[in-house]
């Protein structure tokens, strides 16, 4: 709760599974999520083949960025943040709980 954006670098299982858990509570909770940047080119390969052998809602990609090394993190945090703004709360059902929210 105390964060606002997630960093994912490679790492091994435990990795997959921090992202996966960020993945679908972006989804769950997508305007209020907590974004995040897979950091390192690698992430496409392994993003790509999720997408092309699940179902992922168009939706569910643009919760995050994938970019190749620490000096895109700003840049990408940047866009992030301006998409989040851009979300329409008028009709919102997680504005008052607090799970994983902004």
């Amino acid at each position: 709760e105390e964060s606002d954006i997630f960093l994912i670098f490679q790492g091994g299982t435990g990795t997959l599974s921090e992202l996966g858990t960020a993945w679908v509570l972006s989804k769950l909770y997508y305007g209020h999520h907590k974004p995040f940047i897979l950091v390192g080119s690698f992430w496409r390969g392994v993003i790509g083949a999720i997408h092309d052998k699940m179902l992922i809602d168009a939706k569910e990609m643009d919760v995050f960025k994938i970019v190749d090394g620490v000096d895109d993190v700003l840049p990408a945090m940047k866009k992030l943040e301006e998409a989040l703004n851009k979300v329409d709360h008028t009709h919102c059902r997680h504005c008052h709980e607090s799970a994983f929210m902004n």
